[in-house]
């Protein structure tokens, strides 16, 4: 009978019989099936250990930041040359061509607010951020000169309990207190912005320290110091992180300016006002091209320090890029925001690439609360009415006792206020050229007194 032989067969302590070759064979099998387990096993953590072999990976961001989901490419599995590793990954950069970046919830609601809206128009222009073409104007505008020891030496603990350090007001981007220091040698009264929280938003106190945010800061404070020749813009003193300190403004702002002036009809007074604030603005605006968008102006932004109308606050501020194509013109910008208010420009409502013309446009606003004594379009139109009122040419109504009359202030003011109105960017006056018109009307009414 086959396999019956002693030589062929094996008969255990169980009675369990076995073919010495076969069981041979079995265990070599399986280790020889251990073994590669194994070696998949390594070289798998090998891969995922080393940057060259990690797969890549990419974010898509969602309206829930927690809802945010990671997407791999497929793992690289081959193992070649050098050369060949290169080849490869450059065609898997070939396939993924499209730059994806976080995006929060805010900053969708505001996309999907503009894809919405009807005025928008699908232009091609130049995106300052990302262009190659674009870039800095100045090594200044990437700069930055802290000098935090100096804050930290103000002694803020022991000035809070001396009555010293005062809250004062809280604005849309910072809260505002009152320092009283003698040590630098200045004036005593210092005022300390600092970053707030966003207000309504739970993550406020979180998103306060995203990097957007301290790179406001940082604009604002190296274009202060910029800029700190000039008499009709503010000074500064310190800058640390989220923090701003220059000189208290001890007269106010040009808004509650405005009110008095208006109270006691005071026409002359209005001349030299608009004056200043042309002036401040024209400053910003200096050099070849400008190099820095105010983006926020509103008479709120002027401040009285010393007597001295000045210019602050550039938390929104744009560093604009030159384009290396042609150096004497500014790559434009697109920003998205819906609350615009009533004062800014035709193209920022319709969307299209800006300039430095939207500040000029923003000046005439409060030029015309200043002739008329009134809020742009407030007792004309809504606020989405006048935005379709500007993106169609129309200009808020002027009042014939105002449009006729014959005090030069008026001539003066109504003139400059048509200057900055003016519909095309492109045409639209630089802000020196306002200043340059009413300082010349206001020393020609000087010298007839």
């Amino acid at each position: 009978m086959i396999g019956s032989s002693k030589e062929s067969r094996y008969k255990g302590e169980e009675g369990i019989v076995w073919p010495k070759k076969k069981s041979v064979m079995v265990l070599f099998f399986l280790a020889l099936f251990l073994g590669v387990l194994t070696l998949l096993y390594l070289q798998s953590n090998f891969m995922s250990n080393h940057d060259y072999f990690r797969p890549q990976s990419t974010f898509i961001a969602n309206a829930n930041e927690d809802q945010q989901k990671k997407i791999y490419l497929p793992r690289l599995i081959y193992l070649g040359t050098t050369e060949e590793l290169i080849e490869h990954t450059n065609q898997l950069k070939q396939q993924t061509k499209h730059r994806q970046i976080d995006v929060d919830e805010h900053s969708l609601t505001q996309h999907a607010y503009i894809a919405h809206d009807k005025n928008y128009k699908q232009v091609n222009f130049r995106n300052r951020e990302f262009d190659e073409e674009c870039i800095a104007m100045g090594s200044w505008q990437e700069s930055s000169f802290p000098n935090c020891n100096q804050i930290y030496e103000l002694e803020l603990l022991h000035k809070l309990t001396t009555d010293q350090f005062q809250y004062v007001a809280s604005g849309g981007w910072n809260d505002v207190f009152k320092v009283i220091d003698t040590s630098l040698g200045l004036d005593p009264s210092l005022a300390m912005k600092v970053l707030s929280p966003k207000r309504g938003i739970k993550e406020g106190l979180a998103d306060k320290y995203k990097i957007r945010n301290y790179e406001r800061v940082r604009q604002d404070a190296i274009i202060l110091e910029r800029l700190s020749s000039s008499k009709h813009v503010m000074d500064i003193v310190g800058y640390c992180g989220a923090v701003i300190i220059g000189p208290f403004a001890d007269g106010g702002t040009m808004d509650e300016k405005i009110i008095k002036l208006l109270r006691k009809k005071a026409s002359k007074e209005k001349l030299k006002l608009m004056a200043d604030a042309a002036k401040g603005l024209a400053d910003i605006q200096s050099g070849v091209i400008p190099s820095i968008v105010h983006g926020d102006l509103t008479s709120k932004q002027y401040m009285f320090v010393n007597g001295v109308l000045q210019l602050g606050d550039f938390n929104q501020a744009i560093l604009l890029k030159r384009n290396s194509t042609s150096p004497e013109t500014a790559c434009k910008f697109h920003r998205i925001d819906r609350d615009y208010g009533v004062f800014r420009s035709p193209e920022e409502y319709s969307h299209l690439p800006q300039t430095a013309a939207v500040d000029v446009w923003a000046l005439g606003s409060i030029i015309y609360h200043v002739l008329t004594g009134k809020k742009v379009w407030k007792s004309q139109y809504s606020k989405k009415e006048a935005e379709k009122a500007m993106i169609r040419g129309e200009l808020p109504m002027i009042e014939d006792s105002i449009a006729t009359s014959s005090d030069p202030v008026d001539q003066a003011l109504l003139s400059a206020f048509y200057m900055c109105y003016t519909h095309n960017p492109q045409q639209r006056p630089m802000a020196k050229e306002v200043a340059t018109y009413l300082e010349e009307r206001w020393k020609e009414l000087s010298q007839r007194e």
